[in-house]
């Protein structure tokens, strides 16, 4: 299911970091801090990595899922975001 703008507002605090869930492998880790970051896992030449796409307010929704696709455009050239 996709997030809305709205749950990721209201995403409570917990004990541990835990994970929302978007499109396309997209989600919001929400850390017991109050932190909300923009994460996507990918994988390049078979090692899995990370890539961040800011922090919420500062990144809303429409613009990590625009990052997000830049990002899977430019893995599919061939390029690693790590790198990047």
């Amino acid at each position: 299911m996709a997030l809305t703008n709205r749950i990721v507002k209201e995403a409570r605090l917990k004990d541990k970091p835990y994970r929302l869930a978007d499109i396309d492998g997209l989600y919001l880790l929400v850390q017991p801090n109050g932190r909300k970051l923009w994460r996507w896992n990918y994988r390049y030449l078979t090692k899995q990595k990370s890539v961040a796409f800011g922090v919420w307010p500062d990144v809303e929704l429409d613009e990590a899922r625009h990052l997000l696709a830049k990002a899977r455009k430019s893995l599919a050239a061939g390029n690693d975001l790590s790198a990047e």
